[in-house]
């Protein structure tokens, strides 16, 4: 919690990483594969929406 500066945020954050966690099941995308994200840090969401950006990118290339 220390990283989140208090128990308000560090509850909201725990929401949203679990939505993450839920939208990334439901893509196939396994709590173990978002680990090198380090999910129980602050930027989780903002590592995880890159990613996923450049995921999108490269497929969108490699179907051209």
């Amino acid at each position: 919690m220390a990283d989140f500066g208090d128990p308000v945020a560090a509850s909201q954050f725990l929401l949203r990483r679990k939505r993450i966690f839920r939208a990334a099941q439901a893509a196939g995308v396994t709590k173990e594969m978002l680990t090198p994200f380090a999910p129980n840090k602050p930027g989780f969401e903002a590592r995880v929406e890159s990613a996923f950006r450049q995921i999108a990118s490269a497929a969108g290339m490699a179907a051209e």
